[in-house]
């Protein structure tokens, strides 16, 4: 059989709540019955009716919470403790309880598996049962053509819910009606899990009176064969018991009344001896117990013997002779020698009693000096004891006459008496009010060791609940500090950053405009240097046209020397020369100024995009300002988040300790007032219950912290992310900055390496930042390892305490089974003694 119940959820509502109970013998048929109620079809089939089926819906305005009690008659729940278990699950299923049972029963004849369900049922829930109970007969017909049988008629005259006929088209807000108008006859009591365990004990008290009154029959019975066997027996027999401390001549006593010498022996006065012989006609039968008082036998040995003695006379004594010595000091043990007899034998007994004085042979003088003055301890002895005694001489035990003079005063007092023994009746009588006492101080000192148990539990509670609160108050006054201590660092830490950022800034902006002003410098001076080399080519390009000129001039005055014929021909030529040199001259001009302003066109593009790098590159660096700002101030805010998360959390665990240390008091307290074992039953489902909230707890924090997890791998997963793009958007600027420097290899060499070691700082400045962001997610990842330290000692804490309430629960288990063993051990002790006596009896006859 399954260890759990089937709970299914069907749609869970704010609306007035109504816990039915369906029970029958017949599975299918209740199925059938739950469904027209709730309108829908349950999904489970016949193999889960061993176990409890709750079903939850939404009927005529109300939340109909519905459970399956599987068939108690069946086959399937074997076991008188699965039944109970059940049962009590069923109604522990109906918070806070049952507000009706629907007994489903057949609409023809009941069958035998019908009664026997029936008698299951209401031998389960007790009498109340019917007080909460209302009959569903389901029928293929109208409600007018159900014919019902004998005993359902019978039945349904006990429910005070009356019967209620389904029909083909049943009318389920006529049932809500009933329901509520039964529960208004009620007053809106409900059938509780408490109720139930009354009725458990109500069941448990009647089976243990029936055993009583069969053991009470059986005593009866044992009585009256006694009884008849004692009747059996000659009218005139006569049992004495002999009483006294050891000494005072009980044994010689025992002998001079049955006339035999040795008889009884005085070293066997350790334990009780029955002797019987015929005395003047009559059966004497003379009974020596221990001496009291004896220090070689202890008083529970003594008191034992006594008792024995009772059945050893069956059915009773006629007399008991307390023996005392004239002469011998009456001791303070003597005094209480009647209260004695009385504790043991009980108040009864003192009619039964004669004082028997041996040594009568002494001075009467001595005698009366024994005797002493009126109020003396012997005379209010003898007063006790109604005035009867006796002397003997057991010096002269062939005097006859001191016998037969005790056996007529004997039978003086049992005329008095009317002629009755002491029974075993008034000894049973007193045993009964002796172990009543016994078992009355025992039920004190266990209620007073409980009530210790409980003071000293409620003491150490506090104490623990006091600790526990001390020891929170200071793990969060500690934590506080290390908070404002690690917020005091970190501001310290951010106020001393964002001071060397600033510096940086400002050496940064320094180096900036100074590198600018030695780039405009550098272009200045270039210029200046293209202006002076092109005026000195200009002027060597003049000294080269006058040697030219010169020369030409030299050369064609030797040509006019040598060819003046061809002079003129000449200077044609020389013309055309002239004329292609000075074309070429003004095209190189022209070329060298297109040249030459093409590439300050060219310097002042290739100076505009440095401005553009530049300022591109300060814009960069206030986008990362903003960044490590914002990054700042989330880990701020994620910092406080935290904290507020960890006083939340340990609020929340204070609140919980502390509520369930109610729950462990008012655990005990029920423990306390009922130790039955289905009581116990329920205090273990119910722990069973709680450790499945646990688990589930446990479990939805074990999935809060991996989705922590998840969320912090997300987190870093974005922020190597971010860290990649920008180091690729770092590297395509360094790929960008590579082929600048490849332009300006020549011209910007120096400028290359000043930005070359700009980069390396910034590299040098986001390790940095990259170091202070690693370093707070440590403390970030420091301060979530002492969360979870401070989780584990306050779980380790509440496991220590329910260690100690559950010690505390065995020690009580304890003292309840030490209860149950001392009164089997007393019922055995009652056996064993009914068990001598009828053997004794037997011997005798």
């Amino acid at each position: 059989m399954s260890s759990s119940s089937i709970i299914v959820s069907v749609s869970p509502s704010e609306l007035q709540k109504i816990n039915l109970v369906v029970c029958g013998s017949d599975g299918s048929v209740k199925s059938s019955v739950s469904d027209l109620i709730l309108d829908q079809r349950s999904e489970f089939s016949a193999d889960s009716r061993s176990v409890c089926v709750r079903r939850e819906a939404e009927v005529c305005g109300r939340l109909i919470t519905l459970v399956e009690l599987p068939a108690l008659y069946s086959f399937q729940l074997s076991t008188e403790e699965e039944v109970m278990r059940e049962s009590l699950r069923c109604v522990s299923l109906c918070d806070p309880g049952v507000h009706a049972f629907l007994l489903v029963l057949a609409e023809g004849r009941l069958t035998d598996e019908d009664k026997g369900e029936l008698e299951k049922i209401q031998h389960i829930f007790s009498s109340r049962f019917t007080h909460h109970t209302i009959t569903i007969i389901p029928t293929e017909t109208q409600q007018e053509g159900a014919e019902l049988d004998e005993d359902t008629r019978t039945f349904n005259k006990t429910c005070r819910g009356g019967c209620y006929i389904f029909g083909s088209v049943p009318d389920v807000s006529g049932l809500i009606d009933r329901v509520q108008q039964l529960l208004m006859e009620k007053n809106g009591d409900l059938y509780t899990p408490q109720m139930f365990l009354d009725g458990q004990l109500e069941t448990q008290l009647r089976r243990y009176n029936s055993k009583v009154a069969e053991m009470t029959t059986t005593i009866q019975n044992l009585e009256m064969k006694i009884q008849t066997f004692s009747e059996g027996r000659r009218r005139d027999a006569l049992r004495i018991v002999l009483l006294g401390r050891k000494g005072s001549g009980k044994s010689a006593t025992g002998n001079t009344i049955l006339g035999k010498e040795n008889t009884f022996e005085h070293s066997s006065s350790c334990m009780c001896q029955k002797e019987t012989a015929e005395v003047n006609g009559r059966q004497i039968t003379v009974i020596d117990t221990p001496g009291l008082f004896d220090t070689r036998v202890g008083n529970v040995e003594i008191q034992k013997e006594i008792t024995k003695c009772i059945f050893m006379a069956a059915p009773g004594p006629h007399v008991f002779l307390l023996v005392l010595k004239v002469g011998q000091r009456f001791s303070e043990e003597e005094k209480g020698a009647v209260e004695i007899i009385q504790n043991i034998l009980g108040e009864e007994s003192v009619t039964y009693t004669m004082l028997l004085f041996t040594g009568g042979d002494l001075p009467k003088d001595m005698i009366f000096q024994y005797f002493g003055d009126p109020g003396s301890d012997i005379r209010n002895l003898i007063t006790k004891c109604g005035n009867r005694l006796h002397f003997f001489n057991n010096k002269q035990i062939r005097d006859r006459t001191q016998v037969t003079a005790l056996l007529e005063k004997i039978d003086s007092m049992l005329a008095v008496n009317g002629g009755s023994c002491y029974t075993n009746e008034m000894f049973q009588q007193v045993e009964k009010e002796h172990q009543e006492r016994i078992l009355k101080e025992k039920e004190e000192e266990i209620k007073r060791e409980k009530e210790e148990l409980r003071v000293r539990f409620e003491a150490e509670i506090e104490r623990m609940k006091t600790t526990l609160q001390e020891e929170i108050k200071y793990e969060r006054k500690r934590r506080e500090e290390e908070f404002k201590e690690r917020e005091h660092q970190l501001e310290e830490k951010h106020r001393l950053r964002g001071e060397e950022y600033e510096n940086r800034r400002k050496e940064d902006e320094k180096r900036i405009n100074d590198r600018e002003r030695a780039i405009f410098s550098q272009l200045e001076r270039q210029q200046a240097e293209f202006e002076r080399q092109r005026h000195e080519d200009q002027k060597r390009r003049e000294q080269e046209d006058e040697k030219r000129r010169e020369r030409e001039e030299r050369e064609e005055e030797k040509r006019r020397e040598r060819e003046t014929r061809e002079e003129e021909k000449r200077r044609e030529r020389e013309n055309r020369e002239e004329e292609k040199r000075r074309n070429r001259e003004e095209r190189e001009k022209r070329e060298w100024e297109e040249r030459r302003e093409k590439e300050r066109e060219e310097y002042k593009g290739k100076l505009e995009e440095l401005k553009r790098n530049l300022e591109e590159k300060e814009r960069k660096r206030r986008d990362l300002k903003q960044r490590i700002k914002l990054l700042e101030e989330k880990h701020m805010k994620e910092l406080e988040e935290l904290k507020h998360h960890l006083e939340i959390r340990i609020q929340k665990e204070v609140k919980t300790k502390e509520k369930l240390i109610e729950e462990h008091q008012e655990e005990l307290e029920r423990v306390r007032k009922s130790m039955e074992r289905q009581q116990a039953e329920f205090e273990r489902q119910r722990h069973e219950d709680k450790t499945i909230r646990e688990q589930e707890d446990e479990k939805r924090r074990e999935r809060e912290e991996r989705e922590e997890e998840k969320r912090r791998e997300r987190e870093e997963q974005e922020e190597e992310k971010r860290i990649e793009r920008e180091e690729q958007e770092r590297r395509e600027w360094e790929e960008r900055r590579e082929k600048e420097r490849e332009e300006y290899k020549g011209k910007l060499e120096e400028l290359n390496r000043n930005v070359k070691e700009e980069e390396r700082k910034r590299s040098d400045l986001e390790e940095k930042m990259k170091l202070s962001e690693e370093k707070h997610m440590k403390e970030l990842e420091e301060l979530e390892h002492l969360q979870k330290e401070l989780e584990s000692r306050i779980q380790q804490e509440v496991k220590t305490k329910e260690k100690l309430i559950e010690e505390h629960q065995e020690e009580i288990e304890r003292v309840r089974k030490s209860m149950e063993e001392k009164d089997l051990q007393l019922k055995k002790t009652m056996e064993e003694l009914e068990k001598r006596a009828g053997n004794d009896d037997c011997r005798y006859y």
